[in-house]
């Protein structure tokens, strides 16, 4: 009988000091993760707005009519009513020389026209960024590549790589920040009928991006003549304020100009009554051609 005992009382130790150590096993465990919002901290975002939609007059008092009229024209940002010539803007119907005024007046109080420091200048070039044109050499002649938010020309004879150039830039400004690009879509206006969907596809596929999504953000359009080229010019300005662009090419600049103005005399005409012509000019003959590209 004592046996017994003393071994059940063996027993309910063992059992004791088991359930010890489950105790403070379970006590040791971890948590259960307890799903909290976490606390993020936005991070200040750079002005980096290039374009501001023409509809900001109506925030400075221009009637919502007035502004359809210059969007109908084809003036589609601030900017560009500062750009155009009043004698211009007066030739819109409804659009008087007081609303001109108004509208000039607005315009100047958005884009902060007048003087300022050259700090604030200084400030507003940080903004500009660098494409590359694929090639490190040349990228280190123009200073780290082409610039934005503005004009670059390139000229040349013919077969130098002008349109190799553009194709080039039309994959790279598509690039994210950090590999030379400028992360938006590339608008491409054709006067030669020069543009090559497999030229596009092989330089992609040298920076290992997929050949369809960048032809897809390639926005392409024909232009024949002057006024063909300026319409395409507007309505890639109209573009521009609904997605991100990187750059605007224009292969080549010349093409329609060597159609429609057919001698020296013809280039002092306004750029609005020209008269067509056979093109065959003897400064085309002559002169290389450019091909611009605007950025």
């Amino acid at each position: 009988m004592r046996q017994r005992r003393g071994r059940r009382a063996e027993k309910e130790n063992e059992q004791e000091e088991s359930n010890k150590e489950e105790t403070k096993e379970s006590s040791i465990k971890e948590p259960k993760a307890v799903h909290e919002p976490m606390e993020t901290v936005a991070e200040p975002m750079e002005d980096t707005v290039a374009f501001r939609d023409v509809e900001k007059l109506q925030e400075q008092g221009i009637n919502a009519a007035d502004i359809a009229k210059l969007k109908q024209c084809g003036l589609c940002t601030v900017m560009s009513i500062l750009m155009c010539p009043k004698k211009e803007l007066v030739n819109i119907k409804g659009i008087t020389d007081q609303k001109a005024d108004k509208i000039y007046d607005a315009a100047q109080k958005i884009e902060k026209g007048g003087f300022c420091s050259g700090l604030e200048v200084v400030e507003r070039r940080k903004k500009i960024k660098k494409l590359s044109t694929g090639s490190s050499a040349l990228d280190t002649l123009l200073g780290g590549g082409i610039e934005t938010q503005s004009i670059t020309e390139a000229f040349g004879e013919f077969r130098t790589g002008k349109t190799q150039l553009a194709n080039t830039l039309a994959v790279t400004a598509q690039l994210p920040l950090a590999r030379g690009g400028g992360h938006g879509k590339v608008a491409f206006i054709d006067t030669e009928d020069t543009f090559r969907p497999e030229r596009i596809r092989k330089i992609a596929e040298r920076y290992e991006l997929d050949p369809n999504q960048v032809l897809e953000n390639i926005v392409y359009a024909r232009a024949y003549n002057v006024d063909g080229l300026n319409k395409l010019i507007i309505q890639a300005a109209a573009l521009m304020l609904e997605e991100p662009f990187a750059l605007l090419i224009v292969d080549s600049i010349m093409a329609p100009f060597r159609v429609d103005y057919s001698g020296r005399a013809e280039l002092g005409k306004p750029l609005f009554e020209h008269t067509s012509g056979s093109g065959e000019t003897a400064g085309a003959e002559q002169g290389p051609e450019p091909a611009a590209k605007v950025v």
